[in-house]
């Protein structure tokens, strides 16, 4: 979704084709990153507590290896990233690299897809604060705190400037989706092994997200409306707990989407500088295509470009920071 939202964006630049494509339609595609952010929530309750709850790693430990897994490919993503602006366009806005590699969390950053990462390093910060260390239900200040920032903008006059800035960021409704996704979290390990599988599953999950993504575009999704988010966010951790039904299989559709899970991150922080580069040739040499098959091929070579950088560097730079990260193998594993 994020990436098919991208190609259009950029192909509706002018500095490229200077329209919009399809309708616009796929700008929708936003909404990925909504249930990305559940799925978030979901995957960091599976891999550090048991079926009780109970955390199985400390503090420290779960926040090395995030960053090990996380922030030193992140780097190296900025810095080809602005290399390449430099020599393409001459450009070096140098603050928004320095607040992408430090996820300061108020400006403009660059590459733009590094956003989410600040809410990433949020979530994985309150969760090692509340959650691992014992607290569990500290964390229901941080959830919901979007509602109480709301209630308090609707009784008093909302503050401006750097202040309203960092509360906006602090208590977004964002929270909401990284918290509907831990429960649901919760829930599937103390049911996981009575969990139910199905044939149907698989069907199901993408009827599923093709229905998250008409509900954003019905609603004109925006993140800051609460009820929008919440709405987003129960309908997509429905999908979760749909892809949980899902049998696990073998053969090439499977092996791709399990390569492709694998890629994933690399894909999402790279696939930018790939349309961008793509859409450059398209321009000087194909621009007679028809859109449809712009926004295909786009689409196809930013994942398989993608695809292969997680092969070539990615794996590399993860194994690399894990060793300098962790003294013990079996805590860095």
């Amino acid at each position: 979704m994020v990436v098919a939202r991208h190609v259009t964006l950029t192909m509706a630049e002018p500095y490229y084709f200077g329209r919009p494509v399809l309708g616009g339609v796929l700008a929708t595609g936003q909404v990925g990153v909504d249930v990305f952010f559940c799925l978030s929530g979901f995957i960091i309750v599976y891999i550090a507590l048991d079926a009780q709850g109970t955390p199985t790693m400390s503090p420290w430990v779960f926040l090395k290896r995030r960053f090990a897994r996380i922030v030193p490919f992140m780097w190296l993503v900025i810095v080809a990233y602005a290399a390449l602006r430099l020599a393409g366009r001459g450009t070096f806005p140098i603050w928004n690299y320095v607040r992408a590699a430090t996820l300061f969390p108020l400006g403009d950053v660059d590459p733009s897809v590094i956003w989410t990462l600040r809410y990433e390093a949020l979530f994985y910060g309150v969760f090692a604060l509340t959650v691992l260390m014992r607290r569990p239900w500290w964390i229901l200040a941080w959830v919901l705190s979007p509602i109480m920032l709301a209630l308090i903008e609707n009784v008093f006059s909302p503050v401006g400037g750097a202040v309203a800035d960092l509360a906006g960021f602090l208590f977004s409704p964002i929270n909401l989706l990284f918290a509907l996704g831990a429960g649901l979290g919760l829930f599937y390990l103390r049911r996981r092994a009575s969990w139910p599988k199905s044939s149907w599953a698989t069907p199901c999950l993408i009827v599923g997200m093709t229905g998250v993504f008409l509900i954003a575009r019905w609603i004109g999704y925006e993140r800051s409306l609460i009820w929008q988010v919440l709405m987003i966010g129960l309908v997509s951790c429905a999908c979760l707990a749909i892809a949980c039904s899902v049998n696990a299989s073998h053969g090439l559709i499977a092996n791709v989407g399990r390569r492709l899970g694998d890629a994933s991150y690399c894909i999402y922080l790279s696939h930018v500088a790939f349309v961008s580069a793509i859409l450059g040739i398209v321009k000087s040499h194909f621009h007679n295509l028809p859109d449809i098959l712009i926004v295909a091929g786009t689409f196809v070579l930013a994942v398989t470009g993608g695809l292969g950088l997680h092969y070539l560097v990615e794996r590399q730079v993860i194994a690399m920071s894990q060793r300098l990260v962790f003294r013990s193998r079996v805590e860095g594993r």
